[in-house]
């Protein structure tokens, strides 16, 4: 019962905690990034990571950064943060030439 009721605050409170000027100042959580040594190898867990406020400023010091979280609203928010964090990539189609065409290749087309 107690889970469930933290569970349901957390979840009224999702889409409006990762936007609060107390979670989201840049000089907090600054700070708190310099704290951590850069290391590419790192895996870090952080645990109740509601929106990934945090997780997110860790990444790009350490190899890897995962959130858990009681609240799926809040990982949800979390999701959406890293996703529109990441680098857009740009693809582009090469075309391909069609293989020569040998008696082996035609045999087996059978």
């Amino acid at each position: 019962m107690y889970e469930d009721s933290i569970r349901d605050e957390f979840t009224h409170q999702s889409s409006s905690f990762g936007k609060a000027a107390v979670m989201t100042s840049a000089e907090t959580l600054g700070a708190l990034v310099e704290l951590v040594s850069a290391d590419s190898g790192a895996s870090w867990l952080e645990s109740a990571c509601g929106t990934g406020l945090v997780s997110r400023a860790l990444a790009g010091k350490v190899g890897s950064v995962t959130g858990v979280d009681l609240t799926p609203a809040m990982l949800e928010q979390a999701k959406r943060g890293a996703a529109a964090k990441r680098p857009k990539r740009k693809t582009a189609a090469k075309p391909r030439r069609a293989a020569p065409r040998t008696a082996r290749t035609a045999r087996a087309k059978k």
